[in-house]
């Protein structure tokens, strides 16, 4: 499903708008680095920044996932017999300090594992967040954010946002750049366009060739962004402890796979002229 998100927003005529760019927060697993993820969060609420949480908040690996191992699962939701109910009370708490800052929370193929055998926690999540007065839309696993800043009287600025969560494996040699190559295409109007899914971070630019009603030709930039998770899942264990408590789930190690960036991207946008039109996007990356 494709959910088309609109947002007005009053704006003086000297403005900009923080966006954090997110996703991926595998709410549950026991590697998330829920500290990085708060810090973020909180820096969203200092900045008045909108908050895209872009799919894959919960962890969802439940007893019957195929990959599930009970060392997967945090120990604080170990001992609940009811562990997704628990991962949607956890959510709940990184959420409410910033419910007023979440503007969209989308699927991710781990919620989707949920809701397709009956229980969709993130649907649950942004329904109790808007009786809670938050504003937060759904946004499926994919879907577009048009943003409109309003000065009085008749000035306007939009920006398109448009998400999908990702898809396929982790691509560790092209990251994932590929993907956003197929999406260019059928994407001419989009601002910016967001995936995760991947774990890996990064930012690029498209050039488009663009023209006016009256022929005039010029050049405008398309930003991708690849928003990293809050995971550090290579663990070192030793003999000892694993004879004595059993081998811990390490994904990572298992698939040979690189460390990768941790954390959401921060993108500003800022009005190119007080009389409204184009918009400017400058892009922040925080490294640990």
């Amino acid at each position: 499903t494709m959910v088309v998100t609109k947002r007005k927003i009053d704006v003086c005529p000297d403005w900009h708008q923080w966006i954090l760019l997110s996703g991926d927060w595998h709410v549950g697993n026991p590697d998330t680095d829920y500290g990085r993820l708060r810090e973020e969060l909180q820096e969203a609420k200092v900045r008045n920044a909108l908050i895209t949480a872009n799919g894959d908040i919960f962890d969802a690996l439940t007893a019957k996932h195929p990959y599930y191992l009970p060392t997967g699962v945090h120990k604080r939701l170990v001992e609940r017999t009811d562990g997704m109910e628990g991962a949607l009370d956890w959510a709940l708490e990184l959420c409410d300090p910033v419910k007023d800052n979440l503007a969209i929370i989308g699927l991710g193929n781990h919620d989707l594992w949920c809701a397709r055998n009956g229980f969709d926690p993130v649907l649950r999540l942004v329904k109790t967040l808007r009786r809670d007065g938050s504003g937060v839309e759904y946004g499926d696993i994919e879907g577009a954010l048009r943003l409109s800043f309003v000065s009085p009287p008749r000035t306007y600025w939009s920006a398109d946002i448009w998400r999908h969560h990702g898809a396929g494996g982790n691509s560790p040699v092209t990251k994932g750049i590929t993907d956003f190559s197929r999406m260019w295409p059928r994407l001419p109007d989009a601002k910016i366009i967001q995936l995760g899914h991947k774990h890996n971070r990064f930012i690029d630019t498209m050039r488009r060739t663009r023209w006016t009603a009256d022929g005039n030709v010029y050049g405008e930039d398309c930003l991708s962004v690849m928003a990293g998770a809050y995971m550090e899942p290579h663990k070192s264990m030793t003999s000892d402890d694993i004879l004595t408590r059993g081998r811990r789930s390490n994904y990572a190690t298992d698939g040979n796979m690189a460390p990768q960036s941790m954390g959401g991207v921060w993108v500003k946008l800022s009005p190119r002229s007080s009389k409204g039109g184009p918009i400017d996007v400058t892009v922040e990356l925080s490294l640990s």
